[in-house]
Order: structure tokens, then C-alpha cells, then sequence
């Protein structure tokens, strides 16, 4: 593997509060809490609220399989650019992940790449002294080699150039890997205050029977 992420090359106090500042305005408006309703009644019905909204987001052609074979060793990591945003979302729509908010962080994201195609994915959203990790994602080709490993090492790493203190995240289908992480669960109104600003924070604090089976997680940075 290679890699150009430099962490603490990009999260500055005045960053982190103008992308906090974006999500709370778009959070507020009737399209996006028509969205989280839709998502909460199709949870109440018994669908995974996650694959549901990442149908839901779904705008274009799904994401082409390759038959390409996926080497670690041949990966490169680096930070997310504002172009790399529609294969970032098609990677977590087939991830059936939810592709919201993506420009905000995007260079807060690392991008994995592998013979010129991005092949994994995942963010960090900053608010003050915390962190939110979000939208881990490797192609099915890559799993199994410890690619999440190493973008979250990079996360984690990125944080704490940042100052953050406290990491949170949240999951369905992924607990065991982020146990082995040194996550653990919590409560959540045991977050500070400011990550509760985070889209998926509001989601399930204003929808809370769907959290059944949605973990909350937090680990020190």
C-alpha cells in the first residue's frame, strides 16, 4: 500500500463548524425531515432503515461491478475531493449505507484507490473536540485484506492531529469489527453534546424506535 493522507492536513476549528453549520440548515428543511420520516415509517415496517435510505438516495445507474482483482498491497490512500463525491456515494448506496452529507466532509474522508478506481471509502465528521467516523465502505473484491482497518487507522490518526478527544459511530451490521477496534457501546445521551449535531445523531434522537438494532459507539481517541 502507499499513501499521501496527511493527517491533521485539513480539519481546522472554522472548517468543522461551517460543515456543522450546513448539515443543522439542511436538517432542518421540509425535504430532508420528509426523508427521515420516510426512512422511520419503512424502519416501523420492519426494514433496515440504512439499505432503505441508501435506495431512497439512490439517483443514477447502480455501481458497475468490475471483475478486476483487488490487492491491498497495490491500494493507494489518500484524503476525498470534491469530485470524488459521486463514486464515494455509489460505494456506500452498494454498501447499503446512507449517502447523505458527503460534500460537507468529503475531505474529511479518506479515498482508497486501486488501479485508478476508488475501491473504499470512509469520513470523519468533526464538531469541537469530537469525532463522528461514518461510511466505512470496501468493494466486495477488497474485504478480507484489512482495508477498513487501515482507512480507520488513518481516521483515528486524523482526529487526534485534530484534538479530538471522544470518537462516537454508529452501526448495524459492523459491531464485531468495531469492538475489535476498541469501540464500545454507549448510550446516547452519553455523547457530548456537540457530535449530537451529526445527521445520524438527529435521525435516531428524533425517530428512536429505529434504533432497535443501530449501535452506538464511542472509543477514546
Amino acid at each position: 500500500m502507499s499513501t499521501d493522507f496527511t493527517p491533521g492536513a485539513y480539519w481546522t476549528p472554522d472548517r468543522a463548524q461551517a460543515a456543522a453549520a450546513s448539515v443543522s440548515e439542511q436538517l432542518a428543511s421540509p425535504q430532508m425531515q420528509a426523508f427521515m420520516r420516510e426512512i422511520a415509517t419503512a424502519a416501523a415496517a420492519g426494514a433496515d432503515p440504512a439499505a432503505t435510505a441508501a435506495q431512497a438516495s439512490a439517483t443514477g445507474p447502480a455501481r458497475a461491478a468490475s471483475a478486476t482483482p483487488v490487492r491491498a498491497a497495490a491500494c493507494h490512500y489518500r484524503r476525498g475531493r470534491a469530485a470524488d463525491v459521486p463514486a464515494f456515494a455509489q460505494l456506500i448506496i452498494a454498501g447499503d449505507l446512507p449517502p447523505l452529507f458527503i460534500e460537507e466532509f468529503v475531505e474529511g474522508f479518506v479515498a482508497v484507490e486501486h488501479d485508478g478506481e476508488i475501491i473504499g471509502c470512509g469520513g470523519l465528521e468533526v464538531f469541537g473536540d469530537s469525532g463522528v467516523i461514518r461510511s466505512i465502505v470496501v468493494d466486495e473484491r477488497g474485504r478480507g485484506q484489512n482495508i477498513a482497518q487501515e482507512m480507520t487507522g488513518l481516521l483515528v490518526a486524523d482526529a487526534r492531529a485534530a484534538g479530538i478527544s471522544d470518537l462516537y459511530l454508529f452501526t448495524m451490521h459492523a459491531h464485531n469489527f468495531w469492538l475489535r477496534l476498541g469501540f464500545t457501546d454507549v448510550p446516547l445521551d452519553a455523547w457530548k453534546e456537540l457530535p449530537r449535531a451529526c445527521w445520524q445523531y438527529q435521525f435516531l434522537s428524533q425517530f428512536p424506535a429505529v434504533a432497535t438494532g443501530v449501535y452506538s459507539m464511542w472509543r477514546a481517541a
